[in-house]
């Protein structure tokens, strides 16, 4: 009876109607986007954004004095002035004396030249007849040697008196070599090209100590205003040392930092 109980589950399994298989997933189609096309068209991305501005001169320079001397004048901070105007004054005193003695050493290099010179057109007509006499002498000194040799040998001559044309001769060379070595350092004329040079040295003094003169006055190198002055009335302003800044004020330059 036991067995026949487990046997009718089974036989009600197997006569149990069979399920339908569910059917497989559709496979994904294409992955679709809702896109919105606008037509193109050319203009100016505008975007605000908020920024530090510094404002610099365009030009803006630290004038320095190219001589050294005592401030007597200068112009007020804020004066305008226009390129080559003078805004710092020195004593020109010294200047002017210093310019006064270099064409002073000018004229006296220059007359010491033309002395020389006058000098060197005399002398050399005179060097020049001193050179021809003593060719002359030397070639009949010459003349006479040559002659008393000839005698020696044919004893018309004694050899002492040979002796003493000898020295004749050597006399008249020594003095024929003096002669043109004077004449050719006269030509080479050494003595006026060292009063050449002394000449241009001193025009070299004269122009330096007329720009010496001109920089007495610190200019402004561009238009501009000035914005402060570093010296005053009587104080002693060095070579290099700072006189006035200047700078133009009529066009600004504006430094912007834009963050990203």
């Amino acid at each position: 009876m036991r067995r026949a109980l487990l046997l009718l589950p089974l036989l009600l399994f197997a006569c149990a109607p069979k399920r339908a298989e569910t059917p497989p997933p559709p496979a994904p189609g294409p992955l679709r986007v809702q896109v919105r096309t606008v037509e193109a068209r050319q203009g100016v991305l505008e975007r605000e954004a908020k920024a530090s501005a510094t404002l610099q001169a365009e030009k803006d320079s630290l004038v320095a004095a190219g001589v050294p001397g005592r401030v007597v004048r200068t112009l007020s901070p804020g004066a305008r002035v226009g390129p080559g105007e003078g805004v710092v004054f020195l004593d020109p005193a010294p200047f002017e004396e210093a310019l006064a003695q270099a064409r002073l050493g000018l004229r006296q290099a220059e007359a010491n030249l033309a002395r020389a010179r006058s000098q060197l057109l005399g002398s050399r007509a005179g060097l020049e007849a001193q050179l021809r006499a003593a060719e002359a002498q030397l070639q009949a000194a010459e003349r006479r040697y040559q002659e008393g040799k000839a005698l020696l040998e044919a004893g018309a001559l004694a050899p002492l008196d040979l002796k003493g044309l000898e020295a004749q001769y050597q006399q008249a060379q020594s003095a024929y070599e003096s002669a043109r070595e004077a004449l050719d350092r006269l030509e080479r004329a050494e003595d006026v090209r060292l009063l050449e040079l002394q000449v241009e040295a001193a025009r070299l003094q004269v122009r330096q100590a007329e720009r010496n003169l001109k920089e007495s006055v610190v200019r402004a190198p561009f238009a501009g205003e000035v914005v402060e002055v570093f010296v005053k009335e009587g104080e002693f302003l060095g070579t290099g040392s700072r006189a006035f800044r200047l700078a133009t004020t009529d066009r600004l330059l504006a430094k912007v930092y834009l963050p990203p």
